[in-house]
């Protein structure tokens, strides 16, 4: 398998595309919230080696495989990679992607998330967002950090999209946030805030967890136990030492999101607030899961004296109940309420698996339908006995949708073929 170097920037052979890698959006000192930054002078020069957010190994590795570029990790990852299409044109739509990493891990920056193919074939702009992961950007302690800075990075981040995309031919006025898990997480809550809605036109929901909500009393008992295991000024601790007291503090809590935007808590309301707001939201979108979702955070089914496909069942039966609890149910009763609104809602069901994978439609199987290249994905467990060229066949239908969505906020099948793997459908319109 090959793939095209994804940490470099500049013209990419035979395509026109150019990547603007490491453009800083925001500057923030640890545990403070971000500031806002001017883009530089010569923008479409960008070329500062792109970082990813302090972080440890992710567990979703056991489905995604290991990335297979070692990025570089920094506190000072508030950055930006855009992807530009071929010319010159003015007024292109604009798509921000926002990684999904359980709050834990993943970068705008890293080759899973390559958008070439988004904006060869659609002829938009693709902009990549790291923000500040795991403690660095969601510890709540008393005199120390606020809480939810991640959340407040996001929101900056689209903030410097929507000023400053103009000068890069993007549309300001047709942005659309599309994310998976904990990024997609976080779309759902920055359409909740009145003030920040305008910034946006459309979003895109890829597996939200919106089963589990964090609240105060969780993220202030995390944060009394990263405290207490950290054992110093966390102000003055190296990384290392952050990143293993939080290792610790995360094996303590029992929760189901463990670090994550906290409710009621500056930006956020409380949960009826945030429900009224979603009653309220007004933006088309286009939400959905996949079927196996809860797997990738589940043991392994073991046993000799069963096969892969037994096992594959056995995992996928024991699951049932967390995807619905943690992904199915919220999702759907998200769109529900989003749909009480005047603009177009759609769900979708994704149901893909890969022949000789154990871990059938897992947690993040979309993804590379969507982004990266067969490079990116070429160690992916969940991907195991498939067929690169089968998936591209599939990836450029589904992202024709996603595409077709982020331009006019229609989701209508472009091939409505029994083959392909998912299924959309308007809330209230037809189930």
């Amino acid at each position: 398998m090959s793939s095209k170097e994804k940490n470099g920037s500049g013209s990419l052979p035979d395509t026109g595309i150019t990547r603007l890698t490491g453009i800083r959006y925001a500057q923030a000192e640890r545990f403070q919230p971000p500031q806002p930054v001017l883009p530089p002078e010569d923008l479409r020069s960008a070329s500062t080696l792109s970082k990813i957010p302090c972080q440890l190994p992710s567990r979703l590795e056991r489905v995604m495989g290991k990335p297979s570029v070692d990025m570089p990790q920094s506190e000072d990852c508030l950055l930006l990679d855009i992807t530009l299409p071929a010319g010159n044109v003015e007024n292109r739509a604009v798509m921000v992607w926002f990684h999904g990493g359980g709050y834990f891990s993943g970068g705008g920056g890293m080759p899973w998330y390559g958008a070439e193919k988004l904006a060869q074939e659609g002829n938009v702009i693709v902009v990549n967002v790291s923000y500040r992961l795991g403690v660095f950007g969601y510890l709540m302690l008393d005199g120390v950090c606020q809480g939810n800075l991640g959340l407040l990075d996001q929101i900056e981040a689209v903030r410097w999209v929507n000023r400053h995309i103009a000068k890069l031919g993007g549309n300001p006025n047709n942005i659309t946030l599309f994310g998976q898990s904990a990024g997609a997480h976080s779309i759902a809550y920055m359409m909740a805030m009145g003030k920040d809605r305008p910034l946006f036109a459309h979003a895109i929901l890829q597996s939200p967890p919106m089963g589990s909500h964090q609240d105060q009393k969780t993220a202030r008992a995390f944060g009394n136990v990263f405290a207490a295991l950290l054992g110093k000024d966390p102000l003055s601790a190296t990384v290392e030492e952050l990143l293993a007291a939080q290792a610790q503090a995360a094996a303590q809590i029992e929760s189901v999101m463990i670090v994550g935007p906290i409710v009621d808590c500056y930006p956020l309301p409380g949960l009826p607030e945030l429900e009224k707001a979603w009653s309220a939201c007004r933006i088309p979108t286009l939400l959905g899961w996949v079927d196996d979702e809860a797997l990738p955070f589940l043991p392994v089914v073991d046993g000799e004296h069963l096969s892969k496909e037994q096992r594959k069942l056995a995992m996928r039966q024991h699951g049932k109940a967390l995807t619905h609890s943690l992904f199915t149910d919220g999702i759907k009763e998200l769109a529900s309420t989003l749909a009480d609104g005047t603009q177009p809602v759609y769900l979708y069901n994704f149901s893909w698996q890969a022949p000789d994978s154990i871990w059938g439609a897992a947690h993040c199987i979309e993804l590379p339908f969507l982004l990266g290249d067969e490079g990116a994905w070429s160690t992916a467990p969940m991907l195991e006995g498939a067929v690169w060229s089968d998936l591209e066949i599939q990836g450029k239908a589904l992202r024709s949708i996603w595409l077709e969505f982020a331009r006019s906020a229609s989701a209508q099948e472009v091939d409505t073929s029994p083959s392909r793997p998912w299924r959309i459908w308007r809330v209230g319109k037809r189930a």
